[in-house]
């Protein structure tokens, strides 16, 4: 049976239209996800470049984004980090990606930014592989770190101050009561309790205020009264509370005192032992001295 050149047309052109509608109705969320999953390295790059653009432009406006899309977003950014290979790569990327929250202009919407980042990273944790672990616990101290330099931006205000608090304890420490059903990785918990002092220390220096470091280190407070795991308890103590006493201009003061009084103890030792070593010298001496006097009176008898 002949086909018609008009069906024939329209045959070869149904999978082209079903492929644009489905481009057209595709929402800018899952495009940039699939875009930043791509396994070339220019469309993943090209990609990211835009969604900065595209992040910008679009949290002008309050409240722009919902957690769903910036879950979707996220999803994406992942697994452009999954995809990346070499040591001086995934550094660039994993600041590229970090760096992305500067661009939010609306508040709300760059702590949301935030929380969806570090709720990706635990729902995805258990899923990395050994040769990936690396990278992607470089990857979260970056995002830590940018997240503590944009409420560094913010002034530390005590309504951005507490609602990061809060995110942390429901996110990844699971201190709230709320939360406390929810399984982190462990793995994860103990990344976060290593790497915060030392980031929120070069995030806020010495212009922290008491009042705000006491509110950054409260998730981690509730975490130890509330967990029942030892290795965490012991890394929060080590870590978080036993790092901030020794930072303390009492503890500064008294190693100070220490250290002179050792050095004071290692400078009389030294003395002690030069006495010693020329007490010595001097018994040698006066040993050969004899016997060489014993072998000259021999030599004359």
């Amino acid at each position: 049976m002949a086909v018609s050149r008009k069906t024939r047309g329209k045959s070869v052109n149904a999978p082209r239209n079903k492929i644009e509608n489905a481009v057209n109705k595709m929402t800018p969320e899952i495009y940039f996800a699939r875009k930043l999953a791509s396994n070339e390295k220019k469309i993943r790059d090209r990609s990211l470049k835009k969604l900065r653009r595209w992040i910008a432009a679009r949290s002008a406006v309050p409240d722009a984004f919902s957690e769903d899309e910036l879950m979707k977003l996220w999803k994406g950014l992942f697994y452009c980090m999954w995809m990346s290979d070499k040591p001086l790569i995934q550094e660039d990327l994993a600041e590229t990606i970090s760096e992305l929250v500067h661009s939010i202009i609306d508040r709300k919407t760059g702590l949301k930014f935030i929380t969806v980042a570090l709720k990706t990273m635990a729902n995805h944790w258990s899923g990395i592989d050994t040769w990936r672990m690396d990278k992607f616990l470089m990857f979260v101290r970056r995002i830590v770190r940018h997240s503590l330099e944009y409420l560094d931006n913010e002034e530390w205000k005590e309504e951005e101050v507490d609602a990061f608090s809060q995110m942390i304890s429901e996110v990844v420490m699971n201190a709230n009561e709320s939360t406390a059903e929810l399984k982190v990785p462990l793995g994860l918990q103990l990344h976060l309790v290593n790497l915060f002092p030392e980031e929120l220390a070069k995030a806020g220096g010495e212009e922290l205020k008491a009042s705000t470091i006491s509110k950054m280190i409260e998730p981690f407070a509730k975490c130890l009264a509330k967990s029942n795991d030892y290795r965490l308890k012991k890394d929060i103590h080590q870590f978080i509370f036993t790092y901030l006493i020794k930072q303390s201009d009492e503890a500064l003061e008294y190693e100070e005192q220490g250290l002179d009084k050792q050095a004071i103890i290692s400078m009389s030792d030294a003395k002690a032992n030069r006495k010693k070593a020329m007490k010595k010298a001097k018994k040698n001496q006066v040993v050969v001295q004899e016997k060489e006097e014993e072998e000259v009176e021999e030599e004359k008898e």
